[in-house]
């Protein structure tokens, strides 16, 4: 994929605002310090890459670019595979992430007409709060069923009783209500219509499946 003007216009903004960054510590702006403005795509190849080992090392709040005063939310990664990636959310940052899952919930066809049953955890894991808030209430009206994670009988339950039309899950908590739909031969009493997967690596063998 190459770069077009409008996209190496603001990445040379971003840096721009990165140098001019006057916070205690910044992750970005060090870690950019010595990079010049982009004019081509072999320049923007140039630009030092970043792992999740450079995040965790940022632990705890390593990652924070503006004062505590500014600082709304914390959340952080599982840190199941290693130390926890611990993400400081301005406002605005909460703000962006609302924007960009109303526009995930737009994209799959998800209007204020439907139920939306959510399963991922709420908590430090950005996932159960962003499907709730991040975009399902800024769908104009649309009923959720904030259900988070765990207790498959009371999911199905709710998922019956209150004609859930859209699943939000991880694909292995998809497939396994799924594969008790199935097992219990609820398919018939079920309403869902549309599914928001994510978190896991799934392929369209397990979608069908789902």
């Amino acid at each position: 994929m190459k770069l077009n003007e409008y996209q190496l216009k603001l990445i040379n903004k971003q840096l721009m605002r990165l140098k001019k960054a006057n916070y205690k510590k910044d992750f970005y702006r060090d870690k950019f310090k010595y990079s010049r403005l982009i004019k081509t795509q072999e320049d923007f190849e140039k630009l030092p890459f970043t792992d999740k080992n450079d995040l965790r090392e940022a632990y705890p709040l390593g990652l924070q670019t503006v004062p505590d005063e500014e600082v709304v939310r914390i959340h952080s990664s599982s840190g199941t595979t290693g130390t926890p990636v611990i993400i400081p959310y301005t406002a605005q940052d909460v703000e962006d992430w609302t924007v960009m899952f109303k526009r995930c919930y737009e994209m799959a066809g998800v209007t204020d007409k439907d139920i939306i049953h959510i399963t991922p955890g709420y908590g430090l894991w950005t996932a159960g709060i962003g499907f709730q808030s991040g975009g399902a209430e800024r769908l104009g009206g649309a009923m959720t069923i904030p259900m988070g994670p765990g207790n498959t009988d009371k999911q199905l339950k709710m998922m019956i009783d209150l004609k859930s039309t859209v699943l939000c899950a991880t694909s292995s908590y998809a497939l396994l209500l799924a594969e008790e739909i199935s097992k219990r031969d609820l398919n018939d009493q079920i309403h869902l219509k549309k599914g928001i997967i994510g978190s896991e690596r799934w392929g369209g063998e397990k979608c069908v499946s789902a």
